[in-house]
């Protein structure tokens, strides 16, 4: 079985993934976060943060993937020097691995962003996938803070909610925009067929490692020019949504 969640940054991707690991029957899933995103293709990272660098330098390590021939299992180990593999042979090298993987005796849940995958990768995975869950988020002016305010302090998941008092929290405008343009791509794909869940309707009291991470309104903590974008961006939103 193969069960991928499309999302959005900032629609509940991290907790739902986790929530849906827990509801499942089988107890060896493997989970596959961002597993075809663009940007996780040829990056590096630093211990200790969650950030992408896509120039090696000493002491970054990327996680490589690849499969146990004996399970047909895809496992991951991390890999202290610089990537021997572009882009496209990644991704390739990937999709090859997926092909292998033995996904009725190892079911897989893949979290993946819409928008930042290629466009024949995407339709590759909708259809080989044996059910496809689309997360979105109504409410699109506290999912553009949430944005600001997790780019801004480089935190993006957290196990426990934050009392953290952040103020003036910026990013560049063109991030916004891009997120604003996944959006909007997120509502025109086709979901004939296939789950949609809303990010409102998650019960994030339920047990769980992934929290909110924290308890007072993003929009509160952003700047007054994060504010001014964000509220015409919800502007646009509504006069792109169908009309009811």
């Amino acid at each position: 079985m193969l069960t991928v969640l499309w999302s959005t940054p900032r629609s509940g991707s991290n907790w739902y993934g986790h929530y849906l690991i827990n509801q499942l029957p089988e107890k060896n899933v493997t989970y596959l976060k961002q597993y075809f995103g663009k940007y996780h293709l040829y990056s590096y990272q630093k211990h200790y943060s969650q950030e992408l660098f896509y120039e090696y330098e000493k002491g970054m390590f990327y996680k490589e993937y690849y499969l146990d021939h004996f399970m047909k299992q895809i496992q991951t180990r991390i890999v202290s020097n610089k990537r021997k593999l572009n882009a496209a042979q990644e991704e390739a090298h990937r999709i090859s691995l997926l092909d292998k993987h033995n996904l009725s005796k190892y079911p897989v849940l893949i979290s993946q962003h819409v928008k930042n995958i290629n466009t024949d990768t995407y339709y590759y995975l909708k259809n080989k996938a044996t059910k496809n869950i689309y997360l979105y988020r109504e409410n699109i002016v506290d999912q553009l803070a949430s944005y600001v305010v997790a780019m801004y302090t480089n935190r993006f998941v957290s196990n426990y909610e934050s009392n953290e008092i952040i103020t003036d929290a910026e990013i560049d405008v063109g991030s916004l925009d891009d997120l604003y343009y996944r959006i909007l791509h997120w509502h025109m794909l086709d979901k004939k067929g296939c789950e949609i869940i809303k990010y409102e309707d998650l019960d994030f009291s339920t047990e769980s490692k992934i929290k909110k991470r924290y308890s007072a309104k993003c929009i509160d903590m952003v700047s007054e020019k994060m504010k001014e974008k964000i509220f015409e961006y919800a502007e646009n939103y509504k006069a792109f949504l169908p009309k009811s």
